[in-house]
């Protein structure tokens, strides 16, 4: 285990923050989650070391994704 993996609730309120700051930009559904997953990869995955701790990470960010916003096109916005 990478000692940099530890990850805190100070993480997810850097995503909310990091996601209230660019609304204003988002015109479209597909806005918000393409910002979502960006943000969420930013701050998960480029922590991580392995490459198939990224695909997983990216995985299932893009699972949640598609989860609570079933009606976007995904071909788009991930």
């Amino acid at each position: 285990m990478q000692a940099h993996y530890i990850y805190s609730p100070r993480e997810l309120t850097r995503w909310k923050y990091a996601i209230n700051e660019a609304l204003d930009a988002c015109e479209e559904p597909e806005d918000l989650v393409r910002l979502y997953v960006h943000e969420g990869l930013r701050l998960f995955e480029d922590r991580l070391v392995y490459a198939s701790e990224k695909v997983w990470c990216n995985e299932a960010i893009d699972e949640v994704a598609k989860r609570w916003f079933p009606s976007i096109n995904s071909q788009k916005a991930l």
